[in-house]
């Protein structure tokens, strides 16, 4: 950043954020889906592969599995793998952390946001949902102010459920929008 080299060759004010890295490579929506994961293992004493049981007995498929047979159960499977969970930060690549998130948000809509011990930490991660289904259109929608209304109603849900938890990442993932809309690019990686 001080360095006149680096600046002429790439000018901070042209940097932009990508979504990938705000959200999903150890990113917002990794450490949220960690912090749910573990409070849910709390409240409940369901831990991890207790999660994995209710989905492989649900028949979940990962997009796109009927083309390739056996895989499904195996790649199901290392979604849940518990080193992935050992830190605060969910340790799989973006693609297993948007699966993952996608197999919790089913749980966090259909079983967690019922329990009073839970509501509070799945009502904030189903909307850090809403703000990914945002992010996915984004480019086609032009949606912005859609985006930024849902990344403010995720940040203060977040820091209801987890006050203690802010990363710089929560700050660059809030300029997504506007910079998306300023330089009419959207990049995800």
């Amino acid at each position: 950043w001080q360095s006149e080299a680096c600046c002429a060759m790439v000018p901070l004010h042209k940097c932009i954020n990508d979504s990938m890295h705000v959200y999903f490579s150890n990113g917002v929506a990794s450490l949220e889906l960690c912090l749910l994961v573990a409070a849910v293992t709390k409240a409940t004493n369901k831990d991890v592969s207790d999660m994995l049981a209710a989905v492989q007995e649900s028949g979940w498929q990962r997009s796109g599995m009927a083309k390739r047979g056996a895989q499904n159960k195996w790649w199901t499977k290392r979604l849940f793998t518990p080193s992935f969970f050992s830190a605060s930060m969910y340790k799989g690549s973006a693609k297993q952390t948007q699966a993952l998130i996608s197999l919790l948000r089913w749980l966090a809509e259909g079983v967690w946001v019922h329990q009073p011990q839970l509501r509070v930490a799945a009502e904030s991660f189903l909307k850090l949902c809403v703000c990914l289904d945002v992010l996915k259109s984004i480019s086609q929608t032009r949606a912005f102010d859609e985006l930024a209304a849902a990344q403010r109603d995720h940040m203060e849900a977040f820091q209801r459920a987890w006050p203690d938890f802010f990363r710089p990442k929560h700050h660059h993932a809030l300029h997504l929008g506007m910079q998306y809309a300023e330089t009419d690019c959207f990049p995800n990686c």
